[in-house]
């Protein structure tokens, strides 16, 4: 499994340089390659169900072939077994529970500032070069 977080430092390891420390994602170069990857967490989100209907937002942990879908109806899928997530293992065991709480580990532990950080808003100089020469 990868994310879109690994785009820049794979970019970065084919071009040969390295991302900075602070740059989320893996560099899936030696994948390209061939090379077999470490086993990783890797987790996602939607906001799409909250935005568009009202619903919940849904985040997901995929762990090795297991794959954690914390939603109001919890959903527990083993992609080895299972790829196309036919069968649902949510509430029979250890591995749901473990998942559970590393989302919700990695959610506590989540960078609180991260969304002011991705808002975009052009300052004054971007914003008077966007309208300039513009019609409507």
């Amino acid at each position: 499994p990868v994310t879109l977080a690994d785009v820049v430092p794979t970019v970065l390891g084919i071009l040969g340089a390295t991302a900075p420390a602070a740059v989320d994602g893996t560099d899936l170069a030696p994948a390209v390659s061939g090379a077999a990857l470490a086993r990783r967490e890797v987790y996602a989100e939607s906001y799409l169900p909250l935005l568009q209907f009202r619903f919940s937002p849904l985040t997901l942990l995929r762990d090795g072939p297991m794959k954690f879908v914390d939603a109001p109806a919890v959903e527990l899928y083993d992609l080895a077994a299972d790829p196309a997530e036919a069968n649902n293992l949510a509430g029979e065991g250890r591995r749901e529970a473990a998942l559970a709480s590393r989302l919700t580990e990695m959610l506590e532990n989540a960078d609180p500032e991260a969304n002011k950080r991705a808002e975009f808003a052009p300052d004054s100089e971007i914003g008077s070069t966007m309208t300039e020469g513009t019609t409507r």
